[in-house]
């Protein structure tokens, strides 16, 4: 009997180890299915980001041109005025000189 009832310990020890390797397996998959959602998440993110980048790129080279364009645009201002101010002041005297 006494062999019967270490038997029945040992049988009863191994069916809790495969019961807790069992666990490990399952454990081991769902971390593995875990591990593969953030893997594809990871992907759709480098993805989005060079998509994202590549629009910052063009979006930064239009407001740089833009930025040249009206600086160029206020110098172009700024002669037309100056030109504006002698014409006009030419004018006065023109007129000034009319007068007299």
């Amino acid at each position: 009997m006494r062999r019967s009832g270490a038997l029945n310990g040992y049988t009863s020890e191994l069916i809790q180890l495969n019961l807790g390797i069992e666990e490990l397996w399952r454990k081991k998959e769902e971390i593995k299915k875990a591990m593969q959602l953030e893997e594809d998440e990871k992907e759709y993110i480098q993805r989005e980001l060079l998509v994202l980048t590549n629009h910052l790129i063009v979006i930064d080279e239009s407001v740089s041109r833009k930025y040249a364009y009206v600086e160029e645009n206020n110098k172009t201002i700024e002669e037309v005025e100056a030109d504006y101010c002698k014409i006009s002041k030419q004018l006065q005297a023109f007129l000034h000189l009319e007068v007299d």
